[in-house]
């Protein structure tokens, strides 16, 4: 039995399947579901690997990696990215993964996951991490601050307004543009000419949007911007 695990965990690992579904085990080993499930039990018992989800295993405790293999495609992002970058010294509790498909939390041994959906085509601005585990990917730091400001209920808008300070400007405001929604452009624009003193975004349209919707005071109205900003903004 004991054999029989060591060749599926090198079996798991040559192929590079770190976090795996029952239906790799069933192509792996060739031994029905029935059989696969009441193994993976046992190994899980034993203390050989981790459950995730239903239908979801891992090999790693690397919760990077198990973040963004749970759903494809898939990137760490808002608070998690803030602190990955260094905006934040705080580790968040939670690891927060954009995903273009909708999941429900997930409550691990290994850590817990929110997942917050995205349009598939503000699924881009994230790069590959390797470790000897497996894979990851993370938003970059400008597409985190677009995923941030597009879904301001997410994160706090003073980690936001950090995260900018410290962002490559002609990057953030490419990937606002890109985003092609013009709340994002007119958030992403306010506070790059609150923070650096000017930006490249030309707002389009007469409809007034607020800085922070999550807040119940509207605060003062920038009339450039046609939007409410209701948080302190330096």
């Amino acid at each position: 039995m004991d054999m029989q695990r060591d060749i599926l965990v090198r079996d798991l690992k040559a192929n590079g399947m770190f976090v795996f579904r029952i239906g790799d085990v069933v192509r792996l080993t060739g031994l029905k579901r029935d059989s696969v499930k009441v193994m993976l039990h046992r190994h899980v018992r034993d203390g050989w690997m981790w459950r995730i989800t239903r239908g979801v295993y891992s090999i790693t405790d690397n919760a990077r990696v198990v973040a963004t293999s749970i759903s494809h495609p898939s990137y760490i992002s808002f608070s998690t990215a803030y602190h990955l970058h260094g905006v934040m010294e705080q580790i968040p509790h939670t690891m927060t993964v954009a995903t273009s498909r909708g999941r429900k939390p997930i409550d691990t041994d290994i850590g817990s996951f929110s997942f917050v959906q995205l349009r598939p085509s503000l699924m881009f601005g994230y790069r590959k991490e390797r470790y000897a585990d497996g894979d990851s990917t993370i938003a970059e730091l400008e597409k985190a601050v677009v995923d941030s400001v597009y879904l301001p209920r997410h994160v706090a808008i003073t980690d936001t307004i950090e995260a900018v300070r410290m962002c490559d400007i002609d990057r953030l405001e490419a990937y606002a543009e890109r985003s092609g929604i013009e709340v994002v452009r007119r958030r992403i624009g306010l506070l790059v000419e609150r923070v650096h003193g000017q930006s490249t975004i030309e707002p389009v349209g007469r409809t007034v949007y607020v800085l922070n919707p999550s807040r119940r005071d509207r605060g003062t109205f920038d009339a450039s911007w046609r939007m409410y900003v209701n948080e302190e903004v330096a």
